[in-house]
């Protein structure tokens, strides 16, 4: 079966698929970019649908894009033509939306100079069985791997979702993401790009509306990432159910209100996947934390809440209509059961502590010890207690740095006024 899928104008398809990948297209410099290498749009469009079909397991099917008539169309053959029918013109409708508030934004001069408008291009649009909310993406996603999932955090979450019996290398489907700022940017941009988040309402409503329905089944669950989209979600139609966590940030557990949908979505808030790293990295450069063991037991602590909503992810999508109450009470169970101390124990070591740089002068110790295990994930004691507050002193000293104006002002050469 054939299928061809009018994608647009050449002016469109090059706006929504970010062609050149090395090219700012919002905000004009008087230096010239040049493409990274010949690659053509078409090739560049072709790239992305196919590791969409790749990712939704159509791997039987095949596209082919070509210009027609002045128009780029996507030519599919197989049962996926019919799949991507709506989807593929529905998600380049939220594009439009998207695209069109970044170039309001620039003319405000509220975008930066190395930033570049960016969707979740290539990620699976059929077949997925969760979707995770996100800030934005790193810029070496577009600019070096032209790949949304080459991130360092999609990574280390997808181990997270193997642990808690996702099948290994086929993470993929879990990890359709939606960014709140469709805006590849330098990885450490966050700070400056909330503001800017904030105002694509629109454009994440519409995706969310066609990402979440699964056919019949019901809606896919949300797992929303980091502090930057729970502040968004402080503004909309959230239904707080239960929570989870201690200390430093309780995580909430409810229902979000899509608009044009008449169900509720199952939404689980959790740490950004990358956060794990930066802790570690800010306790162990920082002199005024001087205690291994409890340097140590926070990452098992993190680490735990992780697993807990890695579990919640993959049993909703398991069962789309199953209680989000009743899914986060199992995986607490599961996790913080004496039973599992070891797996977390390893996890850590594996996804954290093994991956400290080989040039490090003074890194963590690679294992830790179970006495530290078995003290950091029972909350009466002094580690645990003491960890905890470790856990709140850090994120209140990201969020004070964040907010210093020398902070927001680096790198700062460039930008708009």
């Amino acid at each position: 079966m054939v299928t061809k899928i009018k994608l647009g104008s050449e002016e469109r398809v090059r706006k929504l698929f970010s062609y050149p990948p090395n090219e700012n297209d919002i905000f004009a410099l008087d230096k010239e970019f040049k493409p990274v290498s010949e690659q053509r749009l078409v090739d560049t469009v072709q790239h992305y649908l196919e590791g969409s079909l790749r990712r939704d397991s159509f791997t039987d099917d095949t596209v082919t894009v070509r210009r027609i008539n002045g128009d780029i169309v996507a030519v599919f053959e197989g049962a996926a033509g019919e799949a991507y029918s709506t989807v593929l013109r529905d998600f380049l409708a939220a594009g439009d939306k998207a695209y069109n508030k970044s170039v309001e934004l620039a003319k405000k001069g509220k975008w930066r100079y190395n930033w570049r408008f960016f969707l979740p291009l290539g990620l699976a649009m059929t077949n997925h069985v969760s979707v995770q909310l996100m800030h934005f993406p790193p810029d070496y996603v577009l600019e070096k791997d032209q790949d949304y999932l080459e991130a360092k955090t999609t990574e280390h979450w997808g181990a997270l979702l193997e642990a808690n019996g996702a099948t290994r290398g086929k993470t993929a489907k879990y990890q359709t993401i939606v960014d709140i700022a469709p805006i590849a940017a330098p990885s450490d941009d966050g700070t400056r790009l909330k503001p800017v988040a904030l105002q694509y309402g629109d454009y994440i409503y519409e995706l969310l509306t066609t990402w979440l329905p699964f056919r019949e089944d019901g809606l896919r669950p949300i797992v929303a990432f980091g502090g930057k989209v729970r502040d968004w979600l402080d503004d909309q139609n959230f239904e707080v159910k239960s929570t989870y966590g201690s200390g430093a940030i309780t995580f909430r557990c409810g229902l979000l209100q899509v608009p044009r949908l008449r169900e509720k979505a199952a939404l689980l808030e959790a740490n950004h996947p990358s956060y794990i790293l930066i802790h570690q990295k800010e306790v162990k450069d920082d002199p005024r934390t001087t205690n291994v063991d409890e340097k140590l037991a926070s990452l098992v602590i993190i680490m735990r809440q992780d697993l807990i909503a890695a579990s919640w992810q993959v049993r909703m999508a398991a069962r789309l209509r199953s209680d989000p109450v009743e899914a986060l009470n199992a995986s607490e169970e599961k996790w913080m059961n004496a039973a599992k101390d070891e797996e977390i124990a390893d996890l850590v070591r594996r996804l954290v502590l093994a991956r400290q740089p080989a040039d490090d002068k003074a890194p963590l110790p690679v294992e830790v010890p179970r006495s530290v295990v078995r003290e950091a994930l029972r909350p009466e004691t002094d580690l645990a207690k003491r960890s905890t507050e470790l856990i709140s002193d850090v994120m209140t000293r990201l969020r004070t740095r964040a907010q210093q104006p020398s902070y927001r002002g680096r790198r700062a050469a460039g930008a708009t006024a």
